[in-house]
């Protein structure tokens, strides 16, 4: 029988002879089979019997990732990216955090000058200069609020309620302009508070907060709030009072009037002693005055006479004669009398440690 078909193979065509041999080779061929979403190794034969994809090709072997190295994305095709639109900041966001919008305002305050440089307690007159620029690219929208306080250093309430806070409604900057606020203000020797107590401030470290409040602007319209509030620090002082003294109250040949006086306190400063007057009144007529600095025109008074081993540096003025031209015609005829009266600094503008001795008044008569 085995002899019978190896004859009849032999005699069968070549291309029948081809395609029994590929029967007998898809019976024992393997590959990889798809069968739904399953993926195995099976003969040709019985990959067809479940119905499945086959392919010779082995089963594809995927590399494991080492640990901590990261995919690389996909290559983005060429051309320009967009990018994507600005995201506003929310509400509670950082003062810090920077807004996005390209158009912007940026009030800042760029200086803070106080003169004098140490003003004195009640003395000094205290100017204090602020200057605000708007560095941005855009002019603000809305109103924005300037506001300064004076308080001493470190910080107490009552200076802020005396003094200030100073508010105004600022103008709407243009890009790099600027605009200046000038404000005045005195410490005081003492006063009452809120709750009616005596308070003396004391010298020593104060400071100025200037302050622009832009609370009314959108989220994008104020680049950068934290350049909106400047701080400066000065030196109060309160240096020993004077104590001027009125001595005499005679007539000079001529029956003019002559004074004599002295300080017998500390020395007056020079700013003080060009603003101090002298007052002089006969009877009930017309109060006339001079400036202390033409009394004394050799400042003989604004030197020190604290020391009690000194003789007191006494200045002595005598009044110009009735019908002299001068400025002040003060002076007593032949046989009249009159109460004459005199006041040194009647307007205090030297800190005067006992003001009282500054006024004398006397009766007077010319023979």
């Amino acid at each position: 029988m085995f002899i019978f078909l190896s004859l009849l193979m032999a005699l069968l065509p070549p291309s029948l002879a081809s395609g029994q041999e590929r029967v007998k080779r898809a019976s024992v061929e393997h590959g990889t089979c798809q069968a739904g979403d399953r993926v195995f190794e099976a003969s040709r034969a019985e990959c067809k019997r479940r119905k499945g994809t086959f392919s010779a090709a082995p089963i594809p072997v995927v590399k494991k990732r080492a640990p901590g190295r990261a995919t690389q994305p996909n290559p983005k095709p060429q051309g320009t990216a967009r990018k994507k639109p600005p995201v506003r900041p929310s509400p509670g966001a950082s003062e810090h955090e920077p807004l996005l919008s390209p158009d912007f305002a940026d009030l800042a305050i760029t200086n803070v000058t106080i003169t004098p440089v140490s003003p004195r307690i009640e003395k000094d007159l205290i100017t204090i200069t602020t200057t605000i620029k708007n560095k941005g690219v855009s002019t603000p929208q809305k109103d924005a609020w300037f506001q300064l306080e004076l308080t001493d250093d470190p910080y107490t309430q009552y200076l802020r309620k005396l003094v200030v806070p100073f508010t105004m409604i600022l103008p709407r900057l243009d890009p790099n302009s600027e605009h200046v606020v000038t404000k005045t203000a005195r410490i005081p020797r003492q006063f009452k508070n809120s709750q009616n107590q005596t308070i003396i401030p004391a010298p020593g470290s104060y400071k100025v907060l200037a302050i622009v409040n832009t609370t009314a602007f959108s989220l994008d319209e104020e680049k950068n709030p934290s350049n909106n509030r400047l701080t400066k620090t000065f030196v109060v002082r309160d240096p020993p009072a004077s104590d001027l003294v009125l001595d005499t109250i005679t007539l000079a040949p001529g029956c003019r009037i002559r004074i004599r006086f002295h300080n017998a306190g500390a020395a007056i400063p020079d700013a003080d002693f060009d603003a101090a007057w002298v007052s002089i009144q006969e009877d009930d007529g017309l109060r006339q005055q001079e400036k202390l600095s033409d009394v004394d025109d050799t400042g003989r008074s604004k030197t020190s006479g604290l020391s009690l081993t000194s003789t007191p540096n006494y200045v002595t003025y005598v009044w110009p004669a009735p019908n002299s031209n001068a400025a002040l015609d003060i002076g007593l005829a032949s046989g009249q009398t009159s109460r004459v009266e005199v006041k040194l600094d009647p307007y205090h503008a030297i800190r005067d440690e006992k003001p009282d001795n500054n006024n004398k008044a006397k009766i007077l008569r010319c023979p």
